[in-house]
């Protein structure tokens, strides 16, 4: 398979099946730039395809998205990320930037992916120099159709020699060739990963990577766009009370989304001890909220309060009790 890897681009040039690298190394897509096309009955996997050829960047359709979903559309000197964000919200999809490359997949995933990529980063900041090369080096890549991309993600983690565990979870696939830009080895792994409702977990030493179900629901920490240095951003300390976050909720229990918000933003939970005798009852209420940028003792309060609940923060410690 490693031999395989190491001449997928010459065969993906061959078939004629990528767009010129060359002319796709800006590190990020020029998406203001005005254009006027027009698509009748086309496909849209071919109308991406399109658009990534003479624009001049990436363009990576989640495997869960119909590529043979029809085009209707014309649209006069707007910019290409107007183009690019109606045919997405047509087709009920939504897309996010990183680096030269534009993801187009299902909303909830677009929302999600710049912050499982930040996640997914976290580790590497006590890392060793060694194992943040290994992950944030940036390198481009590509694949001929029919690849399997259980073996793609096998692949990468053996050249980098990291030991990968979880694998299994990845459900048989074949996808077409598909070229991307230079990306980080941590940027393609949640890439492949996120189709499946997957994610990975780097360890602390960064030798060994273990794929892992996303766990929802994810509490947005910024603004679904990746900068271009994104990888610097990972290592900067920050606290909670700059950061602002977007969560969309649907009848989830009060206790079940406190746990996953403790988890994904290690903070610590403290139940009143009266809530803790009757939990059944408390943490089991079904709460609904969409906040977008807010800080977080606002998402707490959107969360808590349609439960009767409120709180108390000092720090990561975050004390529960009931409303008056």
């Amino acid at each position: 398979m490693q031999q395989a890897l190491s001449v997928l681009l010459a065969i993906a040039c061959s078939l004629g099946l990528t767009p010129d690298l060359a002319a796709h190394e800006k590190s990020e897509p020029s998406l203001g730039r005005h254009v006027t096309v027009a698509w009748q009955g086309q496909h849209l996997s071919t109308v991406l395809r399109r658009l990534s050829k003479t624009q001049g960047f990436f363009i990576w359709l989640d495997r869960r998205v119909d590529p043979q979903q029809t085009v209707e559309a014309h649209f006069s000197e707007v910019p290409i990320q107007h183009v690019l964000e109606q045919l997405a919200e047509k087709h009920s999809l939504g897309i996010s930037v990183l680096d030269n490359l534009v993801y187009v997949g299902p909303t909830q995933s677009a929302r999600e992916l710049p912050t499982l990529l930040r996640r997914a980063r976290a580790p590497l900041a006590k890392a060793p120099s060694s194992a943040r090369r290994r992950w944030l080096t940036k390198e481009p890549a590509t694949w001929p159709r029919l690849s399997q991309p259980r073996d793609l993600l096998t692949s990468m983690m053996e050249q980098a020699e990291v030991k990968l565990q979880g694998d299994e979870k990845i459900i048989h696939d074949l996808w077409s060739s598909k070229p991307l830009p230079r990306l980080a080895l941590i940027d393609r792994a949640v890439l492949i990963l996120i189709g499946f409702d997957l994610t990975c977990h780097i360890s602390a030493d960064g030798d060994s990577c273990e794929v892992v179900p996303i766990k929802r629901p994810v509490v947005l920490d910024r603004p679904s766009r990746i900068s271009k240095n994104s990888s610097k951003e990972a290592s900067k300390p920050s606290t909670h009370a700059k950061k602002r976050y977007s969560l969309q909720l649907k009848n989830q229990a009060v206790g079940g989304v406190i746990d996953q918000l403790a988890d994904q933003l290690n903070l610590q939970i403290v139940w009143d001890q009266e809530l803790r005798d009757d939990a059944s009852r408390s943490q089991q209420t079904l709460v609904s909220c969409d906040m977008k940028d807010v800080p977080l003792d606002d998402l707490l309060s959107g969360i808590l309060s349609p439960a009767g609940l409120t709180f108390r923060r000092d720090g990561k410690k975050i004390e529960i009790t009931a409303s008056p």
